[in-house]
């Protein structure tokens, strides 16, 4: 669902990473205050109108909607029938927004840049052994292993379509499983060979 560093020399890639999360959380927090229709509508478009602004590829904003398309159109359902349209805008929308400004932020900072950012909340919590360089090998493990699960998706079903088989949760995820356990397995060998 996190969308990968595009390197650009926009004004968002330049932006500061924390100044970046803190305006996605505050905005998000925002909307999630005071959820009004007309406001989140407008966050949704500003959100979208960023990813040209940014000089990110439209295929970019492409995918964050497709990501979300399927539980957005299954929740407008479920929320049209017990509440109606007006509530449906507004919790898709929130939905849509927190997604498309998440990814924006990935996608213009560097993962590194990212890991410092949120690993300096740990600096207080020092006392209580948590280890500032720890926390930031376990962020930079985990946004890695985002990209490298849909990888693994991805790759079983194009092995699925080249045998001319229907490609099919049964067969994808126990292939997408098996890779997915092989390249932890790799991971977890060379953090026991440097002593971690």
């Amino acid at each position: 669902m996190i969308g990968s560093y595009v390197a650009g020399d926009s004004l968002l890639h330049r932006a500061s990473p924390r100044l970046k999360l803190l305006v996605m959380l505050g905005l998000v927090t925002l909307l999630g205050f005071f959820p009004r229709w007309w406001l989140v509508v407008t966050a949704v478009l500003l959100a979208a109108t960023a990813y040209p602004f940014a000089r990110l590829p439209l295929a970019e904003l492409w995918r964050s909607f497709r990501m979300i398309l399927v539980l957005g159109l299954v929740l407008a359902g479920f929320q049209v029938w017990l509440s109606g349209p007006v509530r449906a805008v507004e919790v898709v929308g929130q939905l849509v927004f927190a997604v498309l400004a998440g990814n924006l932020v990935m996608m213009t900072t560097r993962v590194s840049e990212m890991v410092r950012t949120i690993s300096a909340v740990a600096i207080p919590l020092r006392r209580f052994g948590v280890r500032r360089d720890r926390l930031e090998l376990l962020l930079s493990l985990t946004i890695g292993c985002i990209p490298r699960v849909s990888l693994a998706v991805t790759r079983a079903r194009e092995a699925a379509l080249a045998r001319g088989v229907r490609p099919r949760l049964v067969l994808i995820v126990p292939a997408a499983l098996i890779a997915i356990v092989r390249e932890a397995d790799q991971v977890g060998d060379a953090l026991a060979a440097r002593g971690l």
